[in-house]
């Protein structure tokens, strides 16, 4: 990567790699939450991650000319250790405590490669790009809060 241009472009790749493997990590956490409030906030996750990987797409569309295929590893590594913990958690209150944290881990983390992406789409004042992750991000914040409301409302 030579130009700011091409870090944007490969965060986007990056971003979207993210979306693509969250759709069936949370498919997965979603069918193991025992709890029905936890199973409802992780099933409106998957929809709006479903709606973030399709805007998303038309995003990197724009970018095509230099295509290239990104993985993101971060989020790879994530749903591979909570897999482990699925496997590994023997009791429903263990499993539901564990996945409402797992969730609010990947929350933070989307919050934070979108903020990221944002920054660049400041620096290179690409408004439509700007305005599309903002969404996005706004859509992430009102996720944390959600998920920070079961602890108050005791999953377990």
């Amino acid at each position: 990567m030579r130009t700011i241009s091409e870090l944007y472009e490969y965060h986007l790749h990056y971003i979207y790699s993210a979306e693509i493997q969250l759709v069936e990590g949370l498919s997965i956490m979603a069918s193991k939450a025992t709890n029905r409030l936890l199973n409802e906030v992780l099933e409106i996750q998957l929809e709006k991650t479903k709606d973030n990987k399709q805007a998303l797409s038309k995003l990197v569309q724009g970018y095509l000319e230099n295509n290239r295929e990104v993985t993101c590893l971060m989020v790879q590594a994530y749903l591979r250790e909570t897999q482990e913990f699925i496997k590994g958690a023997t009791q429903e209150e263990v499993l539901n405590v564990g996945l409402m944290v797992e969730t609010q881990r990947l929350v933070h983390f989307k919050i934070s490669i979108y903020s990221a992406a944002l920054y660049y789409t400041n620096i290179l004042n690409y408004q439509e790009d700007t305005r599309v992750l903002s969404e996005i991000l706004d859509g992430e914040h009102q996720n944390l809060i959600t998920v920070a409301s079961l602890e108050k409302d005791q999953i377990y």
